[in-house]
């Protein structure tokens, strides 16, 4: 028996020997695996952005996804006119605007799992207030 869509890509049954429940599912250690460099080269302007702020701040900064989205654009328009190196961090300004993108992508994707789970605890709140409602009649 399989949880849910579960396969094995080989067919397997769930309980047989060499059975894994991957079928379908993404592949990341594929898909980013071959981008090593490039995500060091993001990392290291993380790291820099943690030291010269804290570590995680830019989770508080207000209007972060507008923020984050200027930022990105500042740092494209200098590589798309030939500015390699930002000037304050030596570092690439290519490098500055995908951590940038990354930013925004991940507060926009918290924003949208907040706000999911507020319509949740809505919605269990009236839930429970129609059967108040009618435990009262």
């Amino acid at each position: 028996m399989t949880t849910g869509s579960e396969t094995d890509p080989n067919g397997l049954g769930q309980h047989e020997a060499g059975a894994k429940l991957d079928a379908g599912k993404p592949l990341p250690a594929t898909v980013l695996g071959s981008f090593g460099r490039a995500l060091k080269s993001v990392t290291l302007v993380g790291t820099y952005g943690a030291k010269k702020y804290s570590k995680h701040g830019w989770l508080h900064v207000p209007n972060g996804e507008d923020r984050y989205y200027e930022a990105f654009f500042r740092h494209l328009l200098d590589y798309m006119t030939g500015a390699w190196l930002d000037k304050e961090s030596n570092m690439p300004h290519i490098d500055h605007a995908i951590w940038n993108l990354l930013a925004l992508r991940e507060l926009q994707l918290r924003g949208q799992e907040y706000a999911e789970e507020a319509l949740l605890d809505n919605a269990v709140q009236d839930s429970i207030t129609l059967a108040n409602n009618y435990e009262d009649k």
